[in-house]
């Protein structure tokens, strides 16, 4: 995990996201077909998307290059000085 000027990134080395699965991966109790089987009800990313956008800023997922897993990068804006 790193952050920076209003940016947190969060990676793993577990299996990562398929490119047709992260559309639906911050949709609420959206699951894959590989962790249907597995216990739990998956709301935990949507969670994270709904107040990442309520403080206006924006969560996103690909693969990370390092660790071989996701990666999430999560953006909020920052307060400028007046």
């Amino acid at each position: 995990m790193s952050s920076s000027d209003g940016t947190v990134i969060v990676c793993d080395s577990g299996p990562g996201i398929s490119e047709e699965d992260r559309a639906f991966v911050f949709d609420r109790f959206w699951r894959s077909a590989s962790a249907r089987a597995l216990p739990g009800s998956g709301p935990r990313l949507s969670i994270v998307a709904q107040v990442v956008a309520e403080l206006q800023g924006t969560v996103s997922v690909d693969d990370d290059p390092a660790l071989g897993g996701a990666r999430f990068t999560i953006t909020l804006p920052t307060l400028t000085e007046t």
